[in-house]
């Protein structure tokens, strides 16, 4: 019972810690990736900008969720993604309706490319490093969520800082 409740938090954890990581890379990273690339106009620039927000975040995690070894990664890296997408949905329409816009397709589209990018991600980070002690590869797995969970909180503030000039972080 104590182990299913464990594993049930951890999930949840994990599905919340790739929600935050999402919604930081499509508003920060996303269009700065773009940007450059194609001219920041129209559908197309759109998705590319919903498929590159889902993609960052989803392939390091997804590799560091697989490295964590478990008796069914697939499954695992299911359920994280789609309570991801879970919480981006629950989060978006308590917001707005964003069912109603032109761009409705927008949110469907990040989900699916987070679910599925993750899910392969995770079944190749289990697949590599197998000669590797099961500790050591947990310690990875953990290290590469909370080294990017941490950058994708802070990384709001600094970039304020940075872009305002608000924070003297040099007297």
């Amino acid at each position: 019972m104590w182990l299913r409740a464990k594993r049930a938090l951890a999930g949840l954890a994990f599905g919340f810690a790739l929600f935050v990581c999402v919604w930081v890379s499509r508003v920060f990273f996303a269009g700065n990736v773009i940007g450059p690339l194609l001219p920041l106009t129209g559908l197309a620039t759109i998705a590319c900008i919903t498929i590159v927000g889902g993609a960052l975040p989803a392939l390091p995690l997804g590799f560091g969720y697989g490295l964590m070894p478990r008796r069914n990664v697939l499954v695992g890296a299911i359920v994280v993604a789609v309570l991801a997408c879970l919480f981006e949905l629950a989060t978006s329409s308590a917001s707005v309706a964003w069912w109603n816009f032109k761009t409705w397709w927008v949110l469907p589209l990040e989900c699916l490319t987070v679910l599925v990018v993750f899910v392969l991600t995770a079944l190749a980070g289990s697949r590599t490093l197998r000669g590797v002690p099961p500790r050591i590869r947990v310690r990875l797995g953990v290290a590469i969520f909370a080294l990017i969970v941490l950058a994708a909180l802070t990384w709001p503030w600094l970039y304020s800082c940075i872009r305002f000039n608000v924070c003297r972080l040099v007297p």
